[in-house]
């Protein structure tokens, strides 16, 4: 053979080959073209509506999911030559390509391995959109599981439920995530179900089956209870009973919700206590904490009390979260700071009915207690919570000077902003790119802060500062009219644009340059010159959070006053906000004036 020849050989073989290579991927891409390219967030956006009314979600298809790798048809008992596994639904095409280019929906916790997943490097950004995600199914309908809850077997609650708890307590073995993600674990604990699964959920479940046995009609509810349940099921099965004409179902129905009540009934703080105490037994410093503070909160009478010793308490269990603690007794004490916030919230707003008539020292004792609850719940740093606690010293004695008492109030007013930054920080990124598939992926940051301890703080602390203006002389004046009451600052900042009530519909649009009077309820708002809020809008209100975020100078007006700023809607004004209070709204001057 010469030698021309064998160079040819030589050469044709990596040229077929890297022709059948080429081939073979675009024959590939044809196929899927999703793989290779991310689509643009539009189509994106399209797939999500999709797998909220498609019945199958994410999912394409429900398998077995073998230890030894293979996937079979869902039989009963399909993986046991296997090695064992989980059977749960597939993703389909489109949940796969989000997946894979960052957008972690479609979570099925069952599937993850909790070390390997510690050790990702992206595992923060992960855990967090878990947790976004928990927020959307819980407050869309069940977001892109909204009819796949009835799908059956596309997830399995129970194993759901043990996955979470398994990735929790890997999570707390982190000393990184202790120090560092302390928000994030109590977010987790927050949003994701794993309570362990006990003989009275696993009645529930059979109950369900055999009722959908005897019922075929049942049978799309009896799915939805096992592979997503809640407590909203309780009042779906008495729903679905009333329509029956069988009294032996309709008592077995009653029965079924009545157990579901007891499955999903809150757990009161004096039960979530008790649990960490036995489970406290063998480190004496916590169990002698949680001992005391059980004591003396079902010793506690009183609105007051109860509000300052769950604050306390919360504040405790955050210290001593580090310490040398097994992962299911730091699962534990996260679990009871929670109930601890639940209580909380409630002594605060039975606390509320009082604020109009409680002295200004009372409610500066409130204050402190929100700011305990707040640091206790992850909102603010140790170096910011010593801060403010100097500071509420400092209002503190029995005579306080008027310089004294603004300047204080106005730091106290930080609080808000401090913690919104502290979830912005964990959670911004996350939030953005989900946001850019779902919109109100856009409300979680909001939704954590108003569900807090800092509501009932920004209620409060918006009454002193009125106080502190009102006796400092500061002046609200509406079209050269001074008003005594009924105006105040909540965003400084000056914008000279044209006066607009609200539009009817986000649809309608916002000018850029204009003063928009806003109801507080509003929750999307792009970038404008102005706001007016209309009602009891505070420092926590969805508008001042908007404002704050985007730089905007925002006040809040009593109802009786709408009607005079209506009238001048249409009209080119000039809206001033200062950092100390003052406000003026009038006509603006010619621009070359």
């Amino acid at each position: 053979m010469n030698a021309a020849v064998q160079q040819s050989r030589r050469t044709s073989a990596p040229s077929r080959l890297a022709r059948n290579l080429i081939l073979g991927g675009l024959l590939f891409l044809s196929v899927f073209p999703s793989a290779w390219a991310a689509p643009d967030t539009g189509t994106l956006r399209d797939w999500i509506m999709q797998m909220k009314v498609d019945r199958r979600g994410p999912f394409s298809r429900v398998l077995w999911f073998c230890a030894d790798g293979a996937k079979l048809a869902p039989r009963p008992y399909a993986c046991v030559p296997h090695g064992g596994g989980k059977q749960h639904g597939e993703l389909n095409e489109h949940a796969q390509t989000l997946r894979a280019n960052g957008y972690f929906v479609a979570n099925v916790l069952a599937e993850l391995d909790p070390e390997a997943f510690a050790r990702l490097a992206d595992a923060s950004d992960r855990f967090k959109q878990i947790l976004i995600e928990q927020f959307l199914i819980r407050t869309d309908d069940g977001w892109i599981l909204r009819k796949a809850r009835y799908y059956r077997g596309a997830l399995q609650e129970e194993d759901e439920r043990r996955a979470a708890r398994r990735l929790l307590m890997t999570l707390l073995q982190q000393p990184d995530w202790l120090s560092r993600d302390f928000l994030v674990l109590r977010a987790g604990a927050r949003l994701l179900a794993h309570g362990e699964d006990g003989t009275t959920i696993t009645e529930l479940r059979e109950r369900a089956a055999d009722l959908s046995e005897r019922d075929p009609g049942f049978a799309d509810l009896k799915s939805k209870i096992h592979v997503q349940p809640d407590a909203t099921d309780i009042e779906r099965v008495r729903r679905y009973a009333k329509q029956l004409n069988a009294p032996e179902l309709v008592r077995d129905y009653a029965s079924l919700a009545d157990l579901m009540a007891q499955v999903y009934s809150p757990r009161t703080l004096s039960s979530q206590l008790q649990t960490l105490v036995k489970q406290s037994g063998g480190h004496p410093l916590l169990n002698r904490v949680v001992r005391d503070g059980m004591a003396r909160f079902e010793a506690a009478q009183a609105a007051e009390q109860r509000l300052t010793l769950t604050a306390g308490l919360m504040a405790k269990l955050r210290d001593m979260l580090g310490g040398p603690y097994e992962p299911g007794l730091r699962l534990a004490m996260l679990d009871t700071s929670l109930a601890l916030e639940a209580a909380h919230f409630t002594a605060a707003t039975e606390l509320g009915k009082q604020l109009s008539a409680a002295s200004r020292q009372r409610r500066i004792h409130w204050l402190g207690a929100g700011i305990q609850a707040a640091y206790g719940a992850g909102l603010l740093s140790k170096r910011q919570y010593r801060a403010l606690d100097a500071s509420l010293a400092r209002l503190g004695g029995h005579e306080v000077k008027l310089a004294t008492y603004k300047t204080e109030l106005d730091y106290l007013a930080l609080v808000p902003a401090w913690a919104e930054r502290q979830l912005e920080f964990h959670f911004q990124e996350p939030v953005q790119r989900l946001t850019a598939i779902e919109p109100m992926a856009a409300l979680f940051v909001h939704d954590i802060l108003r569900g807090g301890p800092l509501l009932f703080y920004s209620s409060v602390l918006d009454g002193l500062l009125r106080d502190a203006n009102r006796l400092a002389g500061v002046r609200k004046i509406l079209f050269g009219k001074e008003v005594g009451s009924g105006v105040r600052a909540l965003n400084p900042g000056v914008a000279r644009g044209t006066l607009h009530l609200a539009p009817a519909t986000a649809e309608d649009g916002y000018a850029p340059d204009g003063i928009y009077i806003l109801p507080e309820t509003t929750s999307r708002l792009p970038p404008v010159a102005g706001i007016i809020t209309a009602g009891e809008g505070n420092l926590l209100s969805h508008v001042q959070l908007l404002a704050r975020n985007l730089g905007i100078p925002n006040i809040v007006v009593d109802p009786e006053l709408i009607p005079d700023l209506s009238r001048a809607a249409g009209r080119n004004v000039l809206l001033a906000v200062s950092p100390a209070g003052s406000v003026q709204l009038s006509e603006a001057p010619p621009p070359d004036s």
